[in-house]
Order: structure tokens, then sequence, then C-alpha cells
């Protein structure tokens, strides 16, 4: 059972719950917290989720698809208590759900967010599910453990300790009669790619919970270079695995490194200080399963008034009007702005991806300045996430794209009308430098179509009017804002075998994750902005 250098009586774990002893001293069966964390000779790896059955998991109520703007990076960890320590027993389950993900829902619903919280007790979850007179040994469902803290709740790790020796002895009423103080609002299991087979969950679902503040909790196989794993790195495993589950949660992502951010329940000696980075492809290969978690807002009580004498030091200094108003453009949805001072005229330019906020950050600006240059454009998702994520590839030259008419007259315009029959082609060319072209065609429906994919150096290429037997473009429904996308590489940026995608929200996690393996400068792109009426 991967079990080794025992020196005193351990209890015995069911395959799903093994885990790896370095080194147990008996000081090590002190009762486990975050801050009661053995010591780095003494650490235990130990697991202890029990998988769900294909067919149950398939039954389950699901998130629904994400197809909306992603940031390029969420961090959540600010609110999750400080990673702990599972010690010797086989509770990962409720450590990931109930100590990690239930206790960052509780402080980021707090009215004060800064305030320090008691985490909540993995150890009362343990205990309500493990059944009456059963050893302290048995492995756990999440779905299980969710189901619970919706019904029942938790209560705080004060409450009920993580202590080994009293796994056994049953929660008193009164701890489980407290302990519906504040319940699990709800949760949703990430859908498959593939209905019942076995397929990956949707990432992008779960990139999309962590963007909305829903921590996501899941299972998957842990092997030694998983136990292994130390510092700020991403860990990466290339083939399949179905022994050893472990459950963890997920506390943000970061596009750039292609990988989720986890938090464990092995200590602040494991990993990057209890977290740990996983590769986009490596968690869709291993995770069998993932929930995100909801918690709608509680009816606090309000506090009694703190009245402090004033320090004089602590009050807030005179913030530049200026330095406020680029903050605020900074944090547009969707949207990339600067703001120029020349003189006396403030000149603003770029876009966003929300309507309302554009509106309320030129009104600040014509508040802030009288002399005003003011060309922000409202480009609304998945427009304004494409140009994001091409920002540094349309900076470089080399790429063009152009649309024609029937008779090879060029169409333009920015966004470029087009009614409902109109029959259009496209020319675009890469360079020699980068003589790898794609062009993608963002539709209103949703959809990403690949029309085109070749190396052909610097030379011209014309589609859709190239003659009598080719395909033609014409407009049709459903109208609105469309986009085509044209890419000059130095290489293949897609799968010669993807020709389309199902969802915009797929393209564009795609598109990130092609560029994310190139190397700066490897690829430029030009963009064409479209809209069609009936």
């Amino acid at each position: 059972m991967g079990i080794s250098e025992v020196k005193i009586p351990l209890l015995k774990v069911p395959a799903t719950c093994q885990g790896v002893l370095v080194a147990l001293a008996l000081g090590s069966l002190q009762p486990n917290s975050a801050s009661a964390q053995a010591d780095n000779e003494a650490l235990v790896f130990m697991t202890g989720a029990e998988p769900i059955a294909a067919a149950d998991y398939e039954a389950l109520p699901k998130v629904g698809q994400f197809r909306a703007f992603l940031p390029k990076q969420v961090d959540l960890a600010p609110l999750f208590p400080k990673p702990g320590y599972q010690g010797a027993q086989p509770n990962c389950v409720a450590w990931a759900t109930t100590y990690a993900a239930y206790s960052f829902l509780l402080a980021d619903g707090a009215a004060d967010k800064s305030a320090k919280s008691d985490p909540m007790s993995p150890a009362y979850v343990y205990n309500r599910l493990r059944k009456p007179g059963s050893a302290c040994d048995r492995a756990i469902r999440i779905v299980d453990a969710l189901k619970l803290l919706q019904s029942e709740g938790s209560v705080a790790l004060s409450d009920f300790p993580d202590d080994i020796a009293r796994c056994a002895i049953p929660a008193p009423p009164t701890i489980i009669d407290k302990a519906k103080a504040a319940r699990l609002s709800d949760w949703r299991a990430i859908s498959r790619s593939r209905r019942a087979d076995g397929s990956k969950v949707v990432l992008d679902d779960i990139k999309g919970a962590a963007s909305r503040g829903e921590p996501v909790v899941f299972a998957m196989p842990v092997m030694a270079d998983f136990k292994a794993l130390k510092g700020d790195t991403v860990y990466r495993h290339e083939q399949p695995e179905n022994t050893n589950w472990h459950a963890m949660a997920v506390v943000g992502y970061d596009e750039a490194r292609q990988a989720f951010r986890v938090i464990n329940s092995w200590g602040t000696h494991w990993g990057d200080a209890g977290y740990a980075w996983i590769d986009y492809t490596t968690f869709g290969l291993l995770v069998g399963e993932a929930y995100a978690m909801k918690m709608l807002p509680q009816a606090l009580p309000k506090a009694a008034p703190n009245i402090v004498p004033v320090d004089k030091a602590s009050l807030p200094q005179v913030v530049d009007a200026y330095t406020t108003f680029e903050s605020k453009a900074a944090a547009l949805t969707c949207g990339k702005v600067t703001a120029v001072r020349n003189g006396e005229q403030l000149t603003v330019n770029g876009f966003g991806g929300d309507e309302a906020e554009v509106a309320a950050l030129r009104k600040d600006a014509f508040a802030l300045n009288k002399r005003v240059a003011w060309d922000v454009r409202v480009r609304h998702w998945p427009q304004c996430e494409a140009e994001l994520t091409l920002s540094d590839a349309l900076s470089l030259e080399g790429v063009k794209v152009a649309l024609a008419s029937p008779d090879r007259k060029a169409l333009t315009g920015d966004p470029i009308a087009m009614k409902s029959g109109d029959i259009f082609g496209i020319r675009a060319n890469a360079s020699a430098e980068r003589p790898w072209l794609s062009v993608i065609y963002l539709q209103a429906d949703g959809s990403a179509v690949k029309l085109f994919r070749g190396n052909v150096g610097s030379k011209p290429v014309t589609i859709g009017l190239g003659g009598a037997e080719e395909t033609r473009f014409q407009v049709g429904a459903p109208f609105g804002d469309e986009m085509i996308i044209a890419l000059s590489s130095s290489g293949p940026l897609f799968e010669a075998t993807k020709s389309d995608y199902s969802t915009e929200r797929e393209f564009l996690s795609g598109l990130r994750s092609a560029l994310s393996k190139r190397e700066k400068g490897s690829a430029s792109a030009a963009v064409l902005r479209l809209r069609t009426y009936d």
C-alpha cells in the first residue's frame, strides 16, 4: 500500500485511500489543524476520495456551458484558508470541500473580507459521512460531502477539531444543530466533453466557475511524481491513471502558464507552500469528476460600532485623479484602454466589452478634463477577447486580410456592413518570415470556422471567389457582429484535423493555448470586423 518505515500501528486503508508515509513519529498523532502540521520529517501524503460511478455522475445537475469572457488569470487564493494537513486520515474529500472551498465561500460572503475567520471543520463532515460503527479508514465521495454541506452545513474547526484519536466519536446534537447556521446554497457537476464516456471534464466550464468566484473541487489519481512535487512549477503527467484518488480544490488559473492553481491538504511543506499548478492537459487527462460550489449572500447581523481613536498616520492619502482614472480604465471588462496626458489634453483610446462601463469611463474622462480626445469603441464579446488575446500579434506587420465583392472590389468599413444575400470573398497573405496562414471566421451564431490553413509563403490567397466550383460565402441568418481573423505564423498554429469549433469559447481558449506555446513574435495577426443584417 505504499507505506514504509512504520514505527507504530497504523490504520488499514483501502486502495482508494492509500498514502505514502515518509516517516511517522509518535508526536504526529496530535490533533490536526491548519497550524498543527507534522514536521517535514514526518509527513503522510494520505488520499481518500472514492470515485463516483460514471452513470451516477452523468445523472447529476451540471454547470451550464460557459460561453463568455474569461480573464487571462484568476486567483481566489487570498480568501482561502492556509493550506492544512490531513495527516494519516483518508479524509481529503472533507478537506477539499469543507476546509478549503466551503471556508472560502463563507469568507467571500463576509461583510469584512479582510477579517481572518476560523476555517470550517473537515472532521465534522468526515464524521457525519462515516457509517456508524465503522473504522476511520473509509474513503468518501465528493458528491456525498456536497450533499451534506447543502442539507446540514458544517461547523468551525475550533468547534470540531480534526483529531484522529476522536474520529470515531459521533458529533453531539448541539454541534449538528449549530452546523445548520450556514449551509451550502448550491453545487453543480462540471460536464464532460462527451456524455457518459469517461472523457475529460470541460476545462472552460471550470475556468468560468473560477471567474465567477465559485471554487471547484475535484478528484484525480495521484502518483509518486505528484507527491514529490516541490516549488513553483507546473505539474505534468503524460499517461492516464485509475488508482489512489485524491480530492483538492481549484483556486484559480493562469492562461500564460496553461495551468490550474490548486490547494492541497498535505501541509505547507508540500508543493508550493501547500499549493500547486496542474497543466491543463494533465488536468483533463487525470481528473475524473469536478464540482462548482456556490454560496448565496447570507443575512449577516450588523456588528456593533467599534469606536477607536483616529491615527493620523493611517488616514487615507490623497490619490491623483488621473491615477484613479487610469485604474478604472485598466479594470474595464474585456477591454484595453490607454490614457495619455499631453499638456492640457487627455487622449483616451482603445476598446471595452461592456457598453455601460465604456459610457461611465467616458463620463469620468470629461469630468476630469474638459479637453478630451476620445476614441474608445465598444466591442462586444467574443470580439473583444479575440483582440485581447491577439494584442501582441496585432502589433506586428506581415499579414493582411480584406473582403472583396464578386467583382473583386474591396469592401471597406469598421465594421464592414453586409446584408442578407451578399456574396463575398476573402483575400489574405502571410509573410516569408511567417509563411503559415490561418483564416478563421467568428460567426454570429457563436461558432468559429477555420476557412483556410496552409504554408503559402508570401503569396496572396483568395478564398470564395476563385471560380464557379469553389465554395461561395453568402451572408445569412443569424445576423450580428462577426469577425474574420488572419494569422501568419512560423509554423502551424492549430491541429490539422480541427476544422471548426462548436463555440467561440472553445476557439478562444484554443487560440490562447496555441499562442502560449510559441515564441513571442512568431505570429502576427490582422482582423476584420463585420456587422451583418437582414
